[in-house]
C-alpha cells in the first residue's frame, strides 16, 4: 500500500512540474505583478484554435519553458471572445502572446501565431525582456 503512495505521489510530483501558474483573470494578473515585480505574460487564444493547442503542448508545457515562465512572469490566458481584458490587447490573430509592464501596462513584446520553443525562446530571451528576467 505504501508504494502505491508513493507512486501516486511521485507521479503527481512529476505532471505539476509542467504546469503553468496562472492567474484568474487579467486584473489579478496585474496586482500580482505589481506586487512581485514581475512582467505579465498573456496568452490570447480561442478554444476550437489548433495552433493554440499546439502551442500549449509543444512549447508552454516544456518544462524549461514552464520554469522561465513560473519564475519570471505571472501567466494568464484568455479566451479572445471574452472579452475580459483590455482594448489595447486585442488580438488580431490567435494564438498572441504580450508581455506586458505591469506598472507602464505596456506591452513589451508582442508574439502572433504559433512560436516553436526555439522560437519562443528567442522572444522570451530578447533585449526587451530581459529586464523582467530573473
Amino acid at each position: 500500500m505504501k508504494i502505491v503512495f508513493i507512486f501516486m505521489f511521485l507521479i503527481n510530483l512529476f505532471l505539476s512540474a509542467n504546469t503553468l501558474d496562472r492567474a484568474n483573470s487579467y486584473s489579478e494578473a496585474l496586482k500580482l505583478a505589481k506586487e512581485d515585480n514581475r512582467a505579465i505574460l498573456v496568452l490570447i487564444s480561442t478554444k476550437n484554435c489548433p495552433w493554440c493547442k499546439r502551442l500549449k503542448k509543444n512549447v508552454l508545457s516544456d518544462s524549461e519553458v514552464v520554469s522561465i515562465i513560473n519564475k519570471n512572469f505571472i501567466f494568464i490566458e484568455i479566451d479572445k471572445h471574452s472579452f475580459d481584458y483590455p482594448d489595447y490587447l486585442y488580438a488580431r490573430f490567435v494564438p498572441t502572446l504580450y508581455l506586458i509592464d505591469p506598472n507602464s501596462e505596456e506591452s513589451v513584446i508582442e508574439m502572433y501565431g504559433y512560436k516553436s520553443k526555439k522560437e519562443f525562446m528567442k522572444e522570451i530571451n530578447s533585449s526587451e525582456s530581459q529586464k523582467y528576467i530573473k
